[in-house]
């Protein structure tokens, strides 16, 4: 009797994933191995784009003050980016005004360093290993790859579901539902960050810089990292784990492709005198958050009134002296602080949203309509359009009211709630 042979029928949905996940094995332009990706080229340079700007408003927002530094870590970075494995990637390199140490990359070669950060490097070399460890990332699509992760569980869940469900699905309708919290500063795995030290260190090489530098930076914060306490770098440990395994990955390396090359430590002290000048106000100002959080604000004003006047062009300074009139209910005084950290910089969302916030706890609606309106010209967020719904509700302009609400009801947070909530009472789906 012959045999029958036997047939394995998946279901629709397991069959489209493994359609999905075969048909993607590409060759990793820096590393040369082979591995899935969900996600096109295109798509990457597509989702960096758009989420830049948003990235660096939620990160502390572009540094306006001092626009040599930028220009100059642009400069060191488009040297690096030139002799990457994907050099036609459009990079764009910028330096966020923030007091935590850090440096990130978005998909498609957007790439950012926190101010912080550059004042704890001693010369070009070390800003060049940085940025060229964030090239790796962005050019070996580290970052795509965490987000394609995130995005097969879903997949598989999704398809899971429907199973049980006995109901068809469609494992890519909801490919991108999730993407866009996944770029936000996160974790690297070790082998992602072992192969962005290593390929980094060869791009410095290229470029001419000594790769020694990302070996010194390396035991510089392995031994910061061992009991420190609480401070600016915190976030770069979180994102950027150091280690000892790193640091002697990073030795054998520098054994093979050899020292030498330039430091330029002259060059990056001249190019950023004006921001190192600046560092003891910045540091003042550190504190003064501290104190904020620990609702000591006595002292917290003490210390970012001495930042402000130390550095005057400053707006985070004042933003956080309105940070502490808002905490005493003092509204008035917290809309001048807000208002000025607004004229100092207009390229933050964060002021003049705050400045709406102070406006309508001093009841002066106009004021919290105009500022409510720049925030959300500079970022569209769900609080400001809930806000101005109801600021539209309460002039009686219903159907503008509606517009910001359906928008600010497209968030998961309190804001989408109330939204929903409010646009529910008024009889609207």
């Amino acid at each position: 009797m012959k045999a029958k042979a036997v047939t394995t029928r998946l279901p629709l949905g397991w069959a489209a994933l493994l359609m999905v996940v075969c048909g993607g094995c590409v060759t990793n332009p820096v590393t040369g191995h082979r591995e899935m990706r969900l996600i096109s080229p295109q798509e990457e340079i597509g989702l960096g784009q758009e989420n830049f700007a948003p990235t660096q408003q939620l990160q502390g927002g572009p540094m306006v003050l001092f626009p040599e530094v930028t220009r100059y870590v642009a400069e060191v970075g488009r040297r690096l980016a030139a002799v990457s494995d994907r050099p036609d990637l459009p990079y764009e390199f910028v330096v966020v005004d923030s007091d935590e140490a850090n440096a990130w990359a978005l998909p498609g070669g957007k790439i950012a360093v926190h101010r912080a950060l550059l004042t704890e490097l001693d010369d070009e070399a070390e800003l060049a290993a940085v940025l060229g460890h964030e090239i790796v990332h962005a050019a070996a699509g580290h970052s795509a790859q965490a987000m394609q992760r995130g995005t097969v569980l879903q997949l598989g869940l999704g398809v899971l579901s429907s199973m049980m469900q006995n109901s068809l699905y469609s494992p890519l309708y909801n490919l991108g539902a999730n993407l866009g919290s996944q770029l936000v500063m996160q974790s690297y795995s070790r082998s992602q960050e072992s192969e962005a030290d290593h390929y980094g260190m060869i791009y410095m090489r290229r470029a001419g810089y000594d790769p020694t530098a990302a070996v010194d930076l390396q035991e510089t914060f392995v031994r910061l990292s061992q009991g420190h306490e609480s401070g600016v770098l915190d976030a770069l440990f979180q994102s950027h784990p150091p280690s000892e395994a790193r640091v002697r990955a990073n030795r054998a390396l520098l054994g093979k492709i050899g020292a030498g090359g330039t430091r330029e430590r002259q060059r990056y002290q001249d190019h950023l005198a004006a921001l190192f000048r600046a560092k003891p106000a910045y540091d003042l100002h550190t504190q003064a958050l501290r104190h904020l959080k620990e609702k000591d604000y006595a002292q917290a004003q003490r210390l970012a009134t001495q930042a402000a006047a130390a550095l005057p062009g400053e707006a985070l300074f004042p933003l956080t002296l309105g940070d502490i009139a808002m905490a005493r209910q003092d509204y008035d005084t917290a809309l001048e602080w807000y208002t000025k950290a607004t004229t100092l910089n207009r390229q933050y969302f964060l002021p003049p949203f705050s400045a709406g916030l102070a406006a309508l706890k001093a009841r002066k609606p106009a004021s919290a309509r105009r500022y409510l309106q720049e925030s959300l010209d500079i970022l569209p967020t769900a609080e400001a359009h809930y806000l101005l719904g109801r600021l539209a509700l309460q002039d009686g302009h219903d159907a503008a009211a509606i517009g910001h609400l359906k928008v600010a009801a497209q968030s998961e947070g309190q804001a989408g709630q109330a939204a929903r909530a409010l646009l529910a009472r008024m009889g609207i789906p």
